[in-house]
């Protein structure tokens, strides 16, 4: 079983037993697995480069916790120095314990130097440089180390000495390639200027005519920045860009290419919530770095603040103003940073406070462990105090959710509930009964200590959450022998990195065939290759490199299985239901909970769409890609000369980067078919939320129908209360009504048949009507609707033609009505005679009128044309229509009426 558990688990770097026979980390095993007294038998087996490596790194590492000791006390837990001086208390304390000699804290040698080493974070940097002669390998003169892993640091790349910066000497045709180690604009500016031995330009000046002004003019370097003052630091970030740039005022043709593209790269969880921190505390600072400054200005002649001042600042900015007042007053003398530490500190870690050296040690352990972890950060920290909010200005890295949302104030919630960081976040085993269930099942105390945590926990607990980032290359061929790049790194990695992308393109540049590399294009193509293909090169597996395409299967997968499930428990339920509905015994609480429940569907619903954001979010980098590569290919086809396939041709250049952009394509096929598969398993989703909101209708009409019976056996219930009322209630009342001893009633004496005689019939007919109107409402209640209306019908309208024959009423109304009807027929009469003779009157005065005219003129009497008479005729019965319709208007014309019989003259 032992054998089987390390078949499976082998024994590597960090592990409690021997594993000489599987080192899977060269400088992990260095320094975390061998004791200092063994460590130079180890570099003795290593390879000389591999022994430079390890020497180099133990130096570094050496140099900066010599720095952090030496950094000035300031109080803030968070600070790198104080956990260097913190370690350095505790190791006292133990060997204190151990009557061992406590070395002194103070270390005078390096107080004085070390602030301004800190400072001055780009002589910390490193700037490889790679050079190529004929095609092959070459070793830059004077600098340390071999191919490929020489380096300069970022202030010998910056200085103005052309005795010293590479890039100010011209090396004949070798082939070289320098790069900055971070999306800082101001190093490339410097740099540019360098290159050309020229002083960079200022700003806003719009008359550069220097070659180093012309290749950063706005249209190919401010203009090309995505962002402005006012948004936030995650948003900073260079447009995909690709094009020629004339450099020389004489000649429109250049050699000089500039290059922007994003590439996607990842980060630890823990890494990125440092970096995060620190821009947030940088950005705090600085916006109350105004009110500090008036302070500061208002109190420069006081020795000390008074009470309330810099209640604005935090704890750290109130020492450093106390400190500048002091050092003003002549308290504090120049280069005085010590770093002893105060009396007040120094009593409360006393040795005699740890009392077990057991917790001495753990305290040790996490000590140095904080320790390692500032030493691996210092660098990066600094590099973003010092040129975070410089004009222009650093560039940060980016999450995935930070380069697409970049209005966002904060996106750390985004960032944890990545795809990629929920997959590599270690999660607690379900299944691990602990220590209390081994103790159940038997097991000794001390055995089931041991057991507390099963293997599967422990693997758990090595995981390291990881998220996708988004980086920028920045590339510039300057000639057809030198390119520059400037593309971050991971924070905080003191160590070299198998999955960095600048370490990818040495190794493949060792690996290079001869002759492979002999322009700078040939270069940049490698670069580029290296920077788009960091998740989809699957020969590397070595590294915590998250498998990005294995991790999206695997999640998708997951969606669809458990969508799967859900469905079949759907139907499983559904029928369930259906098969239950109508039984007398039905409870259906559990079936019902099951299927209108769609809390799980939700969860993964937001899981899949959360899946096809990130997706899309990733295709649309590698379009990216895809648009600078093919803006690249264009350029280099116009740049290269066209001449046969050779070896040496630049021909191969361009097949070269169509391979690359044939492989981008690829890779967005790839992603696109993960993305409809996302979709897929989300329209499934939706698919099923609609089946259950359907079934929720059918439940709901199921309910309703189950509710109308339940309401239809409580109306039989009251209908039988209700008859047992009605037969019992007038019994009742008459039973009480002759119970009483009224004199009306034969004086109080009633024998039992005279008042049944009374009670029973006057109760039956109540109880007939009350059951007719109780079990017959419909037609009882019409027909005695009826009866009733005619009843009331019948005695109104006998009462009251009665009362008017009788009174003489009706005939008077008859006179009235004959009398009303001949006005109306005389005066509908005489209106009309008036309006006929009115209309004949005028007829024959325009009849004269034509035949004077006629006469004047001597012309013979014409008698009136067909068209006249007729006109006259049609004029006639319009006329006679409108007269007749204005008199319908004014009242209504007897059928009698002479008005029928009237004939024109």
């Amino acid at each position: 079983m032992v054998n089987l558990w390390r078949a499976v688990y082998p024994r590597s770097c960090l592990s409690s037993g021997a594993h000489d026979d599987d080192i899977g980390d060269e400088s992990l095993h260095y320094t975390g697995c061998l004791r200092i007294s063994k460590r130079e038998q180890y570099l003795s087996t290593l390879s000389t480069r591999s022994q430079q490596r390890l020497r180099q790194e133990a130096s570094q590492v050496e140099q900066l916790r010599v720095m952090l000791e030496g950094l000035p006390e300031v109080p803030n837990d968070d600070d790198a120095g104080a956990k260097a001086r913190k370690l350095r208390l505790l190791v006292d304390q133990y060997r204190l314990g151990d009557n061992k000699r406590s070395p002194s804290v103070q270390s005078s040698s390096t107080s004085t130097l070390v602030p301004s080493q800190m400072e001055d974070v780009d002589s910390l940097i490193p700037a490889p440089v790679i050079y190529f002669k004929d095609g092959k390998p070459y070793d830059c003169p004077g600098l340390d180390g071999c191919f490929p892993d020489q380096k300069f640091s970022v202030k010998e790349l910056l200085a103005d000495d052309e005795n010293e910066n590479p890039l100010m000497q011209d090396e004949g045709s070798t082939v070289r390639y320098f790069h900055l180690p971070a999306n800082n604009m101001l190093w490339v500016e410097e740099v540019m200027a360098r290159f050309y031995h020229e002083q960079r330009p200022k700003r806003n000046n719009q008359h550069i005519r220097t070659r180093t002004g012309m290749l950063l003019r706005p249209e190919f370097w401010e203009a090309q920045q995505n962002f402005d003052s006012s948004s936030e630091i995650h948003a900073r970030h260079m447009k995909p860009f690709c094009d020629t740039i004339p450099t020389d005022t004489a000649t429109t043709d250049s050699g000089t290419m500039a290059l922007f593209m994003p590439y996607l790269h990842w980060e630890t969880g823990r890494g990125q919530a440092r970096t995060a921190e620190k821009i947030k505390r940088i950005n705090h600072e600085r916006s109350t770095m105004a009110e500090t400054v008036v302070d500061a200005q208002n109190l420069s002649s006081a020795k000390e603040p008074p009470d309330g001042f810099g209640q604005h600042l935090n704890t750290g900015e109130t020492r450093k103003i106390s400190r500048f007042m002091k050092k003003g007053a002549g308290l504090v003398a120049d280069g005085a940073a010590t770093t002893e530490l105060p009396d007040k500190t120094r009593q409360d870690q006393k040795p005699s406070l740890v009392t077990e050296k057991g917790k001495l040690v753990g305290l040790i352990l996490r000590a140095a462990a904080e320790l390692f972890e500032a030493m691996d950060f210092i660098i990066e920290e600094c590099l973003i105090t010092k040129y975070l909010h410089k004009n222009p200005p650093l560039h940060p890295r980016r999450t995935l959710d930070q380069s697409y949302y970049g209005a966002l104030r904060s996106t750390n919630a985004r960032d944890k509930d990545q795809v990629v960081y929920r997959a590599t976040c270690p999660t607690q085993h379900t299944h691990c009964t602990g220590k209390k269930g081994a103790e159940k099942k038997g097991v000794g105390k001390k055995r089931a200590e041991k057991q507390e945590k099963c293997r599967e926990c422990q693997e758990e607990i090595k995981k390291v959450p990881r998220l996708i980032m988004v980086g920028q290359l920045w590339l510039w061929i300057l000639d057809d022998r030198t390119l520059i790049t400037s593309f971050p790194r991971r924070w905080g990695k003191l160590r070299p990195d198998t999955s960095d992308v600048h370490q990818s393109i040495r190794t493949r540049l060792v690996n290079a065939n001869n002759d492979e590399i002999n322009s700078s294009y040939d270069l940049a193509l490698i670069v580029m290759d290296e920077c788009s293909r960091v998740f989809f090169d699957r020969t590397l597996s070595h590294d915590r490199r998250p498998k990005l395409g294995d991790i999206f299967a695997e999640a998708i997968r997951s969606i669809t299985y458990k969508q799967t499930a859900a469905f079949n428990q759907f139907l499983i339920y559904a029928h369930l239901a259906s098969g239950k509905y109508g039984l007398a015994q039905y409870q259906d609480a559990a079936t019902q909970h099951i299927l209108l429940n769609i809390q799980a569907e939700g969860s993964l619903l937001k899981e899949a769409k959360d899946i096809m954001d990130e997706m899309q979010i990733i295709i649309r980098v590698e379009e990216q890609q895809q648009t600078v590569m093919d803006m690249f290919t264009k350029q280099i086809e116009q740049a290269l000369p066209s001449t046969t396939a050779t070896r040496h041709s630049p021909w191969l250049t361009v097949a070269r980067a169509k391979r690359l952009q044939a492989s981008i394509e690829t890779r967005i096929r790839e992603l696109k078919i993960l993305l409809d598969l996302a979709r897929n398993g989300s329209d499934a989703l939706k698919e099923l939320l609609t089946l259950k909101q359907q079934q929720a209708g059918v439940i709901e009409a199921r309910e309703a129908v189950k509710n109308g019976e339940e309401v239809f056996k409580q109306g039989q219930s009251i209908m039988l209360l209700t008859m047992v009322t009605i037969i019992f209630l007038p019994l009742s009342f008459l039973s009480s009504l002759f119970g009483m001893n009224a004199v009306e009633l034969n004086s109080g004496y009633f024998t039992l048949a005279q008042e049944f005689t009374y009670i029973f019939p006057i109760s039956l007919g109540i109880i007939i009507v009350s059951f007719l109107l109780a079990f017959n409402p419909n037609t009882f209640t019409n027909t005695f609707a009826v009866l009733m209306r005619s009843v009331i019908s019948f005695i109104y309208n006998i009462t009251t033609t009665w009362v008017e024959v009788n009174t003489g009423l009706y005939m008077l109304g008859r006179k009235f009505t004959a009398k009303s009807n001949s006005l109306r027929n005389k005066q509908v009469e005489l209106t009309r005679e008036w309006k006929v003779n009115a209309n004949t009157t005028r007829l024959k005065a325009t009849t004269n009128q034509d035949t004077g005219d006629e006469t004047n003129t001597n012309e013979a009497p014409l008698r009136p044309s067909r068209a006249l008479t007729f006109g006259s005729s049609v004029l006639g019965m319009s006329r006679r229509n409108t007269e007749l319709s204005e008199d319908v208007e004014s009242g209504p014309i007897r059928a009698n009426s002479t008005y029928y019989s009237t004939r024109e003259p």
